[in-house]
């Protein structure tokens, strides 16, 4: 049994390693849009992958420039404080030339969490023109994202699902997820009953609480006053630290330290451990139970 359990607990994580692997091939984004100063021969492009979202849902924003020539330009910053927007991380990706053109880019990841159509306002670059004496600004379009709310535009009860955050998120590959996440859950559900059985097939002995172990050295009739110390300083381990270290406590422990590591053959201290017993329930807040004899060791 328990080797079949190592089995399907092995496939189910191999299967999950593999459904949540990245598909491949370049899927095209969702919205795109561009500026373009061919003068300069600067090209500045945002896109996302996504033109609706649910709330909590995530997008990511990317902004892509493009120059031919050595001046940099570099990425203003974007105004989010306005928006109804939350920016939840930005990547700026070092500067990379491809063929004869030198590459930036900046990934903004954003999500909302009220209902609505907004806009992700435009992105804008600034570099230096050898036909300007200032720096010029040249921004793209701002782009439209709906935001579904939580409940469709029918409200019959029925809930809308929340996606998870994914960075970027392919949605071509939605199906395959979750024909893998059913498998996935059927075998963690199969593991699960498999070892429900393993673990209820063998009996458990049942643990004794503080207060049962404390009562039942009260009660005790063990004619080795050396076995009721170890008894007694093995429940008083289980006691919160802050209270072992109390002086009440602390002497307790101190007797039973005493008479377990007594050398002589004799144990004589002046309180028997029922006794002590008696005093932890009392101290803790618990009647002891009536003893007949007991007291001196």
């Amino acid at each position: 049994m328990r080797s079949a359990l190592v089995i399907l607990t092995t496939l189910a994580t191999a299967l999950a390693m593999h459904g949540c692997a990245k598909p491949q091939g370049n899927e095209s984004p969702a919205i795109r849009t561009s500026a373009e100063d061919a003068s300069n021969t600067v090209t500045l492009t945002t896109e996302t992958r996504a033109s609706e979202i649910g709330i909590a849902e995530r997008v990511w924003v990317i902004d892509t420039c493009s120059w031919a020539s050595i001046n940099q330009p570099v990425f203003e910053p974007r105004e989010w404080g306005d928006t109804d927007w939350i920016v939840i991380d930005t990547i700026e990706s070092p500067v990379r030339l491809e063929g004869d053109r030198y590459l930036l880019e900046r990934r903004t990841q954003i999500e909302s969490f009220l209902p609505g159509n907004y806009q992700i306002s435009p992105a804008v670059i600034r570099y230096k023109s050898p036909d300007a004496p200032e720096p010029v600004l040249l921004a793209a379009d701002p782009i439209a994202v709906e935001v579904q709310g939580v409940l469709p535009d029918e409200d019959e009860g029925e809930l809308n699902a929340i996606a998870d955050a994914s960075i970027p998120a392919d949605p071509d590959a939605s199906d395959t997820r979750l024909i893998w996440g059913g498998i996935i859950l059927v075998l963690v559900i199969i593991s699960g009953g498999v070892l429900y059985v393993l673990r209820t097939s063998v009996p458990r002995a049942t643990k004794r609480t503080l207060f049962q172990e404390l009562n039942a050295i009260c009660q005790s009739k063990d004619p080795d006053p050396r076995a009721g110390y170890e008894r007694l300083s093995r429940v008083l381990e289980r006691i919160d630290p802050r209270l072992r270290s109390t002086s009440e406590f602390a002497e307790m422990i101190r007797v039973c330290d005493q008479a377990r590591f007594s050398a002589a053959p004799d144990i004589r201290v002046h309180t028997a451990p029922q006794r002590l017993a008696a005093h932890a329930l009392e101290l803790l807040g618990h009647d002891a139970p009536r003893t007949e004899g007991g007291g001196a060791a």
